[in-house]
Order: structure tokens, then C-alpha cells, then sequence
């Protein structure tokens, strides 16, 4: 029995059952891939939409089309493979697996801190039929934003807390004017319209939801767990996004994951992590001085990891951005810049800049 390499210290252990996973790539190096690859129990298979720097020596690789981000290159697998799906799949972005959120970058690794990328390839952990670990939440249809604490705290969560679908804690609720969320054009859908018409399949009443997700669109899945719904369900989610290289649809479907493969479990029905209460007053505090509540108090006095960039952006930013609230209101995560165009080049921008200065790994 081959024995998997995990070069994080906290989880090195035997893969004890076929395990597929699925990379979505544009350009970015590839190199991590060999230390996890195990034959006969893990087979990566890379679909790439640009030119690799450089490819795994021990993985396949097919050539998609670059359009519909992460999200058509993982719909386009299990459409073309549903009869054939491995036991476990693990879906991921091509970006070397490591903690936090680099924006606009291909380096991002968006782990949770306390989790390694060789708990994804563990088949059925603790008899669950999919992994799921919420490093964001998105109430719509205002658009407000939460983050996991310890998504933008280092050292925050440790095992077994880490590796838990929901945390014990999220930063405060968040609005940010240039999120990709807030850019959508007007011939598109809202994340109501096609949240009910592809994902739920149901009839829009306009009720308010909060969805808990994976930010960067990782997580895994068994066989049986994807046969849940038909193949032509996920063929219908593969048209929405099989048209063009950003579609809005693409973040609707990063926040919609768990959903797609849970239909006992809309979190439009009913919601699957507690998150704190809506703000009273109907307003929110944006970005900047959310991040400068939870990064000044906490960080350094817990003794947890603590961005430079993020100390410098809190303190320039202090003096040129506007702190005033605005009307509840989303939250997504930008994936390998080089598998979309956003509608706004300039605001994409501006809020990567922000974005990247926060969570930025150090």
C-alpha cells in the first residue's frame, strides 16, 4: 500500500480507497501535485484552459476551452465521467494548497488554517460522504459578507475544529461596493433567479438566504453523493457557464456547491451553519474597518499570524476609504485570474488590491 506524502506536519496518513482529483488550471505551477499522487489510491487528472508552467509528472491532463472559471472545468468532469466518477473526488484550483486568500493571484492556496490538502483525499472522514470546510458566507440578496475567523487568522483553528464544515466563529458581517458580486451586468441573473432555477429548482419567493461555502472552491465528494441528482442536471449548470471566459454565473455556482450536491439540504430552506445576526441597524461596516475590528485586538494578542501587508493596508486605507455603511448586503472568491475577464477590469482592480492586502500571506 503506497503511503501518501503530506508534507504538512498535521496529517500524514495512509489513503485507503481510490480517490480521483480534479485540478482546474490555467498557468500555474504544478509541481505540488507529485508529493500527493499515490498509484493506485490517488489519480489527479488536470484540466488545463492555458500553457502550464510546469505539470505533474504523475498526472493526465486534458485541454479545455477557457471559459466558465473553475466551475466549468468541474461540471465538464462529472458530465463526461458520471458512469465512470471514482469512489471519492476532490475538486480544487490549480494554486499550490496552502492557508488564506492571495487575491488575483495564482499562488493562493485558500486553506483553512489547521488543514492540510491531504485531508481532502481521505476518503469519507468520519463516515461523511463529502468534505466541506465554510471559509465564507454570502446573505442574498444584500450581499453582505462573512469570512471564517481562521481563514484570515493563521493559527486561530487547529484539529479537529479545523476540518469542521462550520466554525465556531466568523469575522463581522461586510459589504465591499467593488466585489465581484456587485458588478453584475444587467442582462445577467441574480443569485436568486439562478440559485432557484438551476441549483434549488424551485420557485423563487424572493425569502432572504445566507450560503455558507468553500471560498476558492474547494472540497470533495463521493460517487454516491454526486449521483444524487441526474446527469442532465449538471449538464443544464454546465450550459450556464460554458459561453463565456467570466461569467456572473461562476461565483453564483462557487457559493452554490454545497447546495448542488445536498438537495435534502437547501440552505435556502434551512440554514447548515449558525452565522451571527444580520446587523439591527440594516447597515454594515465595509471591509476596511470590519478587518480593523477583528485584525488589531485579536491577532496580536492571541499571538496568531499576522500579515504585514494587511498591517500596512489598514493603515493607509484609514486614510482614503470612505467608512460609511450602506444597506444590508455578498461574498465570492476570485479564482486563477487567467480563467476570467470580470465585466469591470477597473473595479476587479481596485477590490483585488484591497482584497489581496488583507488576506495576504506572509
Amino acid at each position: 500500500m503506497c503511503q501518501l506524502l503530506v508534507v504538512s506536519a498535521i496529517a500524514s496518513q495512509p489513503v485507503r480507497c481510490e480517490t480521483e482529483v480534479v485540478v482546474a488550471h490555467y498557468h500555474e505551477n504544478l509541481s505540488w501535485i507529485d508529493q500527493f499522487s499515490c498509484p493506485k489510491t490517488v489519480q489527479f487528472t488536470i484540466y488545463t484552459k492555458g500553457s502550464p508552467k510546469k505539470l505533474s509528472r504523475s498526472a493526465k491532463m486534458l485541454t479545455l476551452p477557457n471559459v466558465g472559471r473553475e466551475s466549468h472545468t468541474y461540471l465538464h468532469h462529472i458530465v463526461q465521467n458520471y458512469d465512470t466518477l471514482a469512489p471519492w473526488t476532490v475538486f480544487t484550483q490549480g494554486a499550490r494548497p496552502k492557508w488564506g486568500y492571495q487575491s488575483f493571484d495564482a499562488e493562493s492556496g485558500h486553506l483553512n488554517s489547521g488543514v492540510s490538502f491531504g485531508d481532502y483525499l481521505q476518503p469519507f472522514p468520519n463516515g461523511s460522504d463529502s468534505m466541506f470546510v465554510m471559509t465564507a458566507a454570502s446573505h442574498f440578496p444584500s450581499n453582505l459578507q462573512l469570512n471564517r475567523y481562521s481563514f484570515v487568522t493563521e493559527g486561530s483553528e487547529k484539529k479537529q475544529l479545523s476540518t469542521r464544515m462550520c466554525p465556531d466563529k466568523w469575522t463581522p458581517w461586510w459589504f465591499e461596493n467593488l466585489h465581484p458580486h456587485r458588478t453584475k451586468l444587467e442582462h445577467e441573473p441574480s443569485m436568486m433567479e439562478f440559485y432557484h432555477k438551476f441549483v434549488a429548482r424551485d420557485v423563487n419567493n424572493g425569502s432572504p438566504m445566507t450560503l455558507a461555502f468553500a471560498q476558492g472552491a474547494r472540497f470533495a465528494v463521493s460517487r454516491a453523493r454526486i449521483l444524487v441528482r441526474p446527469r442532465e442536471y449538471y449538464a443544464a449548470l454546465l450550459d450556464q457557464v460554458n459561453k463565456h471566459i467570466n461569467p456572473i454565473q461562476g461565483f453564483w455556482m462557487e457559493a452554490s456547491w454545497y447546495d448542488i450536491f445536498h438537495p435534502a439540504s437547501l440552505q435556502a430552506k434551512h440554514s447548515i451553519c449558525k452565522t451571527p445576526s444580520m446587523p439591527e441597524s440594516g447597515v454594515a461596516l465595509n471591509f476596511v474597518d470590519a478587518m480593523k475590528n477583528v485584525v488589531p485586538r485579536e491577532w496580536d494578542s492571541q499571538g496568531n499570524t499576522i500579515s504585514r501587508a494587511l498591517q500596512a493596508y489598514i493603515s493607509n486605507a484609514s486614510n482614503s476609504t470612505s467608512t460609511t455603511t450602506e444597506p444590508t448586503g455578498g461574498q465570492s472568491a476570485l479564482v486563477s485570474p487567467a480563467t476570467r475577464v470580470l465585466p469591470s477590469a477597473l473595479a476587479l482592480s481596485l477590490w483585488c488590491t484591497a482584497v489581496g492586502a488583507i488576506l495576504f500571506v506572509v
